[in-house]
Parts: structure tokens; C-alpha cells; sequence
């Protein structure tokens, strides 16, 4: 399945890492905008409905952080040393391979993924902060998303023009991620009270999408 998938994105973005990335990113854009629409139809999300769905997105990028960009950062590119990674996740934290495009695709879907409530619950921040129209609230959740575009085509550039940086960028990536569940996302699930089911959620995506990538 994953194959095929590999295979039409090809088709559609070639075989160009930069444009690879560019059209990456309008898919994650793409489906901000997903999430961010749904405050125009579902007028009154509980908070338990979206403390659910943040949990949700947690869960896909602690995968995603894994799976994608930490394991293969050591397994691949840096011959088993896992210093490199290592040392990109913590300055990550504090702060296009054709071949392995697979991987990335799986990348990008998750984090695609976790863009629909992420949408959502920006949009409903936007409501609850005042804006009185609810497209305007739905155009301040895709703005989180659409800076996604530059930022991938950037990252593709660097990566194409200083290869060996890749396993640094990956571990930077995937701190990034790491601090965003943890400092943002996971405080912000329990903030209406919560947690246990909520937090169940987060290894349950985890084991879900460690097997799917």
C-alpha cells in the first residue's frame, strides 16, 4: 500500500526533492485548512471532544518522531551513530532522499493528521477570544498551517545542498515535535480535567501508527 502511495506522489510531484517538499506541505496546508472549516459546522465542540482529538494528534507525532525521523536518522544516515540525531533532538527540544521518500510520505500524513485538530482548536480559540465571525476564526487556523509551505521547501533546500546535515535536521525535527506534545499539547489535554482518558489516547495512536509506517 505504501508502494503505491510512494509511487503516485511521485507521479504528481516527480521526482525533485524541492518540489516534493513544496507539494508536501499544500497537502499539510490542506488539511489545517480541513480542520480549521470544521468550527463552520461543528458550532460547539465540547472540550472533551477536542481535548480527545488533541490527544489524537499527540499520539501521531510521537510516532511520527520516532518511526520517521529519529530511528531512521540513526539506522540510515548515520551509520548506527546515534550522536548526530541525538544531538538534533535536543537542540530541537531547546530551541529528500528519492529512496526514502516512503518514509517521508509516512511523515507527512502524520503530521497532516495531527493538523486537522489542530486546525479545529485554533479555530475555536479564535471564537472563544472574541472574533465574531466564524470565518474569520476558521482563516486564523489555516494560518497556522500555511507556514508549514515555506518552512518544507526550506528544509528541502538545506538538506539537498548540505547532505550530511540530514541526520542533525532529522533529530532537530523531532525535538521540535517532542517539545511541542509535551510543553503544548499534552498540558493543554489536561487543562479541562480530562486525563485519563485522554491520555490514554497517546500510546494508543503511538502503537497505531508505529505498525502503519
Amino acid at each position: 500500500m505504501q508502494v503505491e502511495i510512494t509511487e503516485l506522489f511521485r507521479q504528481i510531484a516527480g521526482d525533485a526533492p524541492v518540489i516534493q517538499a513544496l507539494v508536501g506541505g499544500i497537502i499539510i496546508a490542506l488539511l489545517n485548512l480541513l480542520g480549521a472549516s470544521l468550527v463552520l459546522v461543528w458550532r460547539n465542540p465540547s472540550e472533551r471532544a477536542l481535548d480527545t482529538m488533541l490527544g489524537f494528534a499527540a499520539g501521531v507525532m510521537l510516532a511520527a518522531a520516532f518511526t520517521s525521523l529519529i530511528i531512521p536518522g540513526i539506522e540510515e544516515y548515520s551509520g548506527g551513530n546515534p550522536v548526530p540525531t541525538l544531538i538534533g533532538v535536543g537542540f530541537g527540544a531547546a530551541a529528500g532522499d528519492p529512496a526514502q521518500l516512503g518514509g517521508a510520505l509516512s511523515l507527512m500524513v502524520a503530521i497532516g493528521m495531527q493538523n486537522v485538530p489542530e486546525g479545529l482548536a485554533v479555530s475555536v480559540a479564535a471564537v472563544n477570544a472574541g472574533l465574531d465571525r466564524r470565518a474569520y476564526a476558521a482563516v486564523a487556523g489555516v494560518r497556522a498551517g500555511v507556514v508549514e509551505i515555506p518552512l518544507a521547501v526550506l528544509g528541502a533546500v538545506a538538506v539537498a545542498t548540505v547532505e550530511p546535515l540530514l541526520p542533525y535536521a532529522m533529530g532537530f525535527a523531532a525535538g521540535a515535535m517532542l517539545f511541542v506534545i509535551s510543553d503544548e499539547i499534552i498540558p493543554e489535554t489536561h487543562r479541562s480535567g480530562y486525563e485519563p482518558s485522554r491520555s490514554a489516547v497517546h500510546p494508543c495512536e503511538y502503537s497505531q501508527e508505529s505498525v502503519t509506517m
